[in-house]
């Protein structure tokens, strides 16, 4: 047991260290959790879809399988968990968060590798749900009118499709594409705290 979670601790470190500042500022400490939790477990039949789908190329790999099926999976748990008195960012980061978790135990069992893939691979997850949670929440008023609810829905998801997809591509491809995922990885890792922090000030004046 005790080899396990050595193991394991890497791979879950970075999202539970995060989770525990988002914990600290957010009133639906209980809900994040949650949907923390929630967001690990999903991303099993989430994952399992996505390796059943055919992937004749790298492209669909990336951004049909991979991209469109655990995004769409994620955008859902967004909406679903969060409370109709607000609280779509911190939602957001646990689902991220939880994702991710998962996603990293399915890498090698050696810590070094996995501290890797969890540095790299909680960016994606992170910043897909904060950016969908941020879409949503500015069309708000918007998704509410039938007319114009399924483009938005659909433009909201296809955000989270683009950059899933395109981190995902390149590592399916040849050397030395993968390596785009390290400035990749640090963007998105920039785009994730601009978006907590105005989130932690919109609380804190609030």
């Amino acid at each position: 047991m005790e080899n396990i979670l050595v193991s394991f601790a890497p791979a879950l470190l970075p999202s539970i260290i995060l989770l525990l500042l988002v914990l600290k500022r957010t009133e639906y400490r209980k809900r994040v959790v949650l949907v923390f939790a929630t967001g690990y477990f999903a991303a099993i039949p989430a994952l399992l879809l996505a390796v059943s789908i055919p992937v004749p190329t790298p492209v669909i790999r990336a951004y049909l399988a991979a991209g469109l099926v655990e995004e769409t999976v994620k955008l859902l748990l967004i909406l679903v968990a969060t409370p109709k008195s607000g609280g779509r960012t911190p939602v957001a980061a646990a689902a991220g968060m939880g994702f991710a978790g998962f996603e990293n135990l399915l890498t090698p069992q050696i810590p070094s590798i996995l501290l890797l893939r969890s540095v790299t691979a909680l960016p994606l997850h992170l910043a897909t749900c904060l950016i969908m949670a941020r879409l949503v929440d500015g069309r708000a008023n918007q998704l509410t009118r039938s007319e114009h609810s399924f483009g938005l829905w659909l433009g909201t998801l296809s955000i989270g499709v683009v950059i899933h997809g395109t981190y995902d591509l390149s590592l399916f491809l040849p050397p030395p594409f993968p390596l785009f995922v390290v400035p990749m990885s640090v963007s998105l890792m920039g785009i994730s705290f601009m978006l907590l922090r105005q989130w932690w000030r919109e609380s804190s004046s609030g």
